[in-house]
């Protein structure tokens, strides 16, 4: 036989024959050089070779079946030893608990890793160490915890239940002490019926005895206690393990629950957008339909949900105490029956935003420059609100627009009005209306420019009774009680209150009342303080003494009107 990568060709040059009789034999096999094997054999394999060249092949044949054998046992000798294996164990400790540090080595490759264990606490359910804490409450106690456990070891123990019946079997007392403690009884442990405040005792016979009443007692106002049991639910039903049960709490939570997901739902999905008769709008009230947060900067997208919400044949929207600030006109589109209602001075809209429009002839004009805008609505009104516009811009500043609109009411407000700059200022205008009723309204107006307590433009048929104007122009701006101009035609204006005043003397009008403008009747009203500035029917046309009785253009009348 002959080693790995050899022939017999490797052979030292020795003489066989005389190491055949010494039976001598070669060099230890290596890597790269032959087995050892004995002469004898060697020399009996040179003989065959030279008397049968077939031997050779034969040797040949049986190095390549050897050298697979090996290949095979060293691949399984890698995978025995590509193994971790436990070379070094380290334990620490804390003060709240043990570490233990285990080193593995792989065999084949040698590299090393470190596995951290935590020692589990001892408690009820499992062995384990423990803490500086529970030590030090052994050592107060100067016992040990084998010393505690067999001195717990048949110490009388007391469940206390309920849901029992008044006299129970001894087997229904057992079944509920053992479901309660967790435990069969042992001689002297004892059940509170809690329902009705009985004391059971166990004896060493398994026999339980009735004590009595119960020495616990149930709780009252003055005394600890047990609670009495209940069986209504959502009431507390009884005291066990620390705790104040109540029956049915799970299902009225549920309950609960399951209604605020209702109610959530209703007033995300119906309450805000439902068709309703009456709106409560309100700033930081929970019981308005409509709560608007407190320092909301624009009121305006709640009083448009508001206006949605009245159904086609009328309805209410209550405005309570407040100031709601709105950016734009709150315009009131062709809406039939509508009411806005405030609560006098104590409800204030007032608008933010400026106006540079300095004319008023069409919708989009006048929207720029009102508060509150009724548009082609019929049968509507506005009451008992503080109207304000403060006008920081160059344009017109409106309180109140009737536009394109008739038989609608406007009563019971106060309008508040400034413009900075040279824009006119109106208390109340209609615009292309008839048959609009403006009555009981408070009007001050204060501008650079021109100011109007009430203006009727394009309009007939209207009433304008029982208001107080008051305005100022501060400038070279005309100042008006009343103008009634445009072709407005058959108005009533009676029992009104005009006050005024203008740096410029020859600029005020109680009245202006120019032509194209007729069948009007204008009496009993009361133009105070206005006879000092040359009160004027027209511009240049004096209307004379306090009792004086004119024709306002073509049948027109100048009632008694004092001055």
């Amino acid at each position: 036989m002959i080693g790995n990568n050899a022939t017999i060709w490797d052979l030292p040059e020795v003489d066989l024959e005389e190491a055949a009789e010494q039976d001598a034999a070669l060099p230890l096999a290596t890597e790269t050089g032959n087995f050892k094997l004995k002469i004898s054999i060697v020399k009996e394999a040179m003989d065959g070779v030279n008397s049968n060249g077939e031997a050779i092949e034969l040797i040949t044949e049986d190095l390549s079946g050897l050298q697979g054998k090996l290949e095979t046992l060293i691949g399984q000798l890698a995978t025995q030893l590509d193994k971790d294996v436990q070379t070094r164990t380290e334990i620490e400790a804390t003060d709240s608990n043990i570490f233990v540090r285990i080193e593995m080595t792989n065999i084949k490759t040698g590299h090393k890793e470190t596995v951290v264990k935590e020692m589990p606490l001892a408690s009820d359910t499992q062995a384990g160490g423990i803490d500086t804490v529970m030590y030090n409450a052994f050592v107060q106690m100067q016992a040990d915890i084998t010393e505690i456990y067999n001195s717990m070891q048949g110490m009388p123990k007391t469940a206390v239940v309920a849901g029992m019946a008044e006299d129970p079997s001894q087997s229904d007392i057992t079944a509920a002490f053992t479901s309660a403690m967790g435990e069969e009884p042992n001689a002297n442990d004892r059940l509170v019926n809690v329902d009705f405040n009985v004391e059971y005792i166990y004896s060493s016979e398994g026999v339980w005895s009735y004590l009595g009443r119960s020495a616990i007692g149930f709780a009252t106002s003055q005394t600890d206690g047990i609670v009495k049991h209940s069986v209504i639910a959502g009431t507390v039903g009884y005291y066990v393990e620390g705790v104040g049960q109540v029956n049915g709490w799970d299902e009225l939570v549920a309950a609960v629950g399951q209604n605020k997901t209702n109610m959530d739902w209703f007033l995300a999905n119906n309450r805000l957008n439902a068709v309703t008769a009456t709106t409560v709008i309100g700033i930081d009230n929970p019981r308005a339909d409509i709560n608007i947060p407190a320092n909301t900067a624009d009121c305006l997208t709640y009083f448009n949900t508001a206006v949605s919400r009245i159904p086609a044949s009328g309805g209410k929207i209550v405005v309570l105490e407040g100031t709601y600030p709105i950016s734009t006109c709150l315009e009131i589109n062709n809406k039939t029956g509508l009411v806005i209602e405030g609560m006098g001075v104590g409800t204030k809209i007032v608008r933010t935003s400026p106006n540079d429009t300095t004319t008023s002839v069409n919708l989009s004009e006048i929207l720029q420059a009102s508060v509150i805008c009724l548009n082609a609505c019929d049968s509507c009104e506005v009451k008992n609100l503080k109207v304000d516009f403060q006008n920081t811009g160059a344009g017109n500043c409106y309180g109140i627009s009737i536009y394109s609109s008739s038989n609608n009411t406007v009563t019971g407000n106060t309008c508040s009005n400034t413009a900075t700059s040279t824009g006119a200022c109106v208390g109340i205008q209609i615009n292309s209306g008839s048959n609009n009723t403006v009555t009981g309204n408070t009007c001050s107006n204060t501008s650079t420019g021109n100011c109007y307590g009430i203006q009727i433009n394009s309009g007939s048929n209207n009433t304008v009774t029982g208001n107080t104007c008051s305005n100022t122009a501060t400038s070279t701006g005309n100042c008006y009680g009343i103008s009634i101009y445009s072709s407005s035609n058959n108005n009533t204006v009676t029992g009104n209150t005009f006050a005024g005043k203008t740096a410029n003397v020859t600029n005020t009008y109680v009245f202006d009342i120019p032509t194209g403008n007729n069948y009007n009747l204008v009496t009993n009203n009361n133009a105070r303080n206005w006879t000092q500035y040359n009160a004027t029917l027209l511009s240049g046309s004096n209307i004379g003494t306090p009792t004086t009785i004119a024709a306002l253009r073509t049948g027109g009348v100048m009632g008694f009107n004092v001055i």
